[in-house]
């Protein structure tokens, strides 16, 4: 009776401590995914594609995502030339993804490269990349950056039929980030978003002001002698 009776103790004790390591694993993947973001959890609306428009957890096809065979249950389907800007509410992290043209597009002659933007700078460029390439792993730091945003432009061949791109798997992996600054993290509306020559933005009165100040540069050039002439010929 006795060494049944420890046998039964042995079993509760290790029933116990399953229960307390399960308990564990399952609190750390809590933890580690309190401070994760998904793309596709935001507000797509605020986004540009170049047909159609940008999907969570789809192709821009409206199909699962997969890129050379793989099928992924996260991220973004959108089509060159797609744009998404995201304020990360001053909060440091890391931006993932696994990018690439969706297997819809196989047997197309479809081309485009993916760019991650922070703030004004280019962080990570994917390359020109096709229906046959594998996907192209992207892995940025995004210290110290307030805009992040992800841009899909067309390839060499200047045609967007068939790019349809993926930004898979596309997360932000936030540094110890409570829900109510999480909370922040948002799209940027682009509808009506104005972009200088190098990709920046700028508000729309800074786009008059620079319009303006090319117009009084150009009007204060002298005129060539034919338009005076043109323009000044005496009446006879």
């Amino acid at each position: 009776m006795k060494t049944l009776k420890l046998y039964q103790v042995s079993l509760a004790s290790l029933a116990l401590i399953v229960g307390v390591l399960a308990f564990t694993v399952i609190a750390a993947d809590v933890t580690d995914n309190s401070n994760v973001v998904y793309v596709e959890q935001l507000d797509l609306r605020n986004t540009t594609s170049g047909w159609q428009q940008t999907v969570a957890k789809k192709s821009v096809a409206n199909n699962p995502i997969k890129l050379n065979g793989k099928t992924y249950e996260h991220g973004v389907g959108s089509h060159a030339a797609g744009h998404i800007a995201i304020s990360l509410a001053g909060l440091n992290g890391v931006f993932t993804a696994d990018v690439g043209i969706d297997d819809e597009s196989d047997g197309q002659n479809a081309q485009m490269e993916f760019i991650v933007y922070g703030d004004e700078k280019i962080l990570w460029k994917s390359g020109v990349v096709s229906t046959t390439d594998e996907p192209k792993k992207c892995e940025v730091k995004l210290n110290g950056i307030k805009t992040l945003r992800l841009v899909q432009t067309p390839g060499p061949n200047n045609n967007i039929d068939w790019d349809h791109g993926d930004w898979a798997d596309a997360k932000i992996t936030f540094e110890n980030a409570d829900k109510k600054l999480l909370a922040n993290v948002k799209t940027i509306n682009l509808k009506n978003a104005i972009l200088d020559d190098n990709g920046s933005f700028i508000s729309a009165d800074d786009e008059i002001n620079r319009e303006w100040n090319v117009l009084k540069k150009e009007l204060a050039k002298p005129l060539p002698d034919r338009v005076k002439n043109e323009v000044y010929r005496p009446e006879s």
